[in-house]
């Protein structure tokens, strides 16, 4: 009796003997793969410019007098701000 296409004794996977196709291939296996891997150096490298960026812009606006007083009029914090300012 001929075996079905694909389950010969040469393509059977040894860890669980199903028909083996992670050696073939195999696109469900390339894109889960492809989720694990670790980022190319590019990414993490843009990646650390856009956080100093970041860091850089927070601090200028808290060196920025106005801004404050806009972050602490946006949280509540009115008290410590003059009528003028609050206006």
């Amino acid at each position: 009796m001929a075996s079905p296409a694909g389950l010969d004794a040469d393509n059977l996977d040894a860890k669980n003997g199903d028909a083996g196709t992670r050696g073939t291939n195999d696109p469900v296996g390339n894109a889960m793969d492809a989720g694990r891997g670790s980022r190319p150096p590019e990414v993490l490298e843009e990646l650390v410019v856009q956080r100093l960026r970041l860091d850089r812009i927070r601090a200028a606006q808290d060196e920025e007098v106005w801004i404050v007083n806009l972050k602490k009029y946006l949280r509540g914090d009115v008290g410590d701000l003059s009528r003028r300012e609050v206006k």
